[in-house]
């Protein structure tokens, strides 16, 4: 065996080294350990210092369109070109004809210029033209009118125009827009406002602090559909729509 082995004070000073140490590390790590509590007390403490509640608020309105879109296209074909274009002009002034019957205003009417198709040219010949057709003409005819009620009526009525020998190529029905989108827009969200402002005091309670100011708020999108819901067909063909804004609010909870 060694010396210091033998020698009862040099294992003492080994020992009192020792728990030197121990209580050195000791206390570094209890510093170390008593930092992190320390950081994560002040992280609550910032989190409660931003207490809030988000909540969602909808403000909704159902709306009569103000403008109608009415777009129609009339054929006529032909083995030349001057018996094409008098065919599509007869069909255009029937077409016409109708359309002021109805009520629509003339000043609401647009003619397209018509479009000339020389089968001759093409490489492939359209499904049902006979072989003797040499000629397609196209004329677009678009109604453009406020008086959405009347343009309703009449698109209801457009089967009366195979009466009148009409070859009508393209009839969706009319197109419904409500112009007034951007003017109610602020009015929706200051509704959608108070709406979440109104949701956030049903649920605050005395233990939760007083609802204070907004502390954010994000605009979520401006939904148009039809009045009873998708389920109708698309927004576009229907003239009394319903339009949606939702907002997202956080209030501040003051204590």
């Amino acid at each position: 065996m060694t010396e210091m082995q033998h020698n009862p004070k040099h294992v003492l000073a080994a020992g009192v080294l020792g728990a030197a140490i121990l209580a050195i590390g000791l206390a570094i790590a209890g510093a170390l350990i008593g930092g992190s509590f320390a950081e994560s007390s002040a992280d609550r403490a910032i989190r409660t210092g931003s207490r809030g509640i988000t909540v969602v608020g909808t403000a909704e309105r159902v709306v009569t369109a103000d403008m109608a879109i009415w777009p129609v296209t009339v054929n006529a074909s032909g083995v030349d070109l001057g018996e094409a274009q008098t065919q599509l002009d007869r069909e255009v002034d029937s077409l016409l004809v109708f359309l002021v019957g109805e009520g629509i205003n003339q000043d609401a009417i647009d003619l397209g210029r018509p479009e000339v198709v020389d089968l001759l040219t093409q490489s492939i010949r359209p499904i049902g033209v006979s072989d003797d057709v040499r000629y397609l003409l196209v004329q677009a005819v678009t109604v453009r009118s406020a008086d959405v009620v009347t343009v309703s009526r009449a698109a209801a009525r457009f089967g009366e125009l195979a009466k009148l020998g009409v070859d009508v190529a393209e009839a969706k029905g009319p197109v419904y827009r409500f112009m007034g989108l951007a003017k109610l827009k602020p009015e929706l969200i200051t509704e959608a406002v108070e709406a979440a402002r109104a949701a956030a005091s049903g649920v605050v309670t005395p233990a939760d602090g007083t609802l204070g100011a907004i502390r954010r708020a994000q605009e979520g999108a401006l939904i148009v559909e039809p009045r009873d819901g998708p389920s109708f067909g698309p927004a576009a063909t229907a003239l009394e729509k319903r339009v949606r804004l939702t907002t997202t609010v956080e209030f501040v909870l003051n204590d």
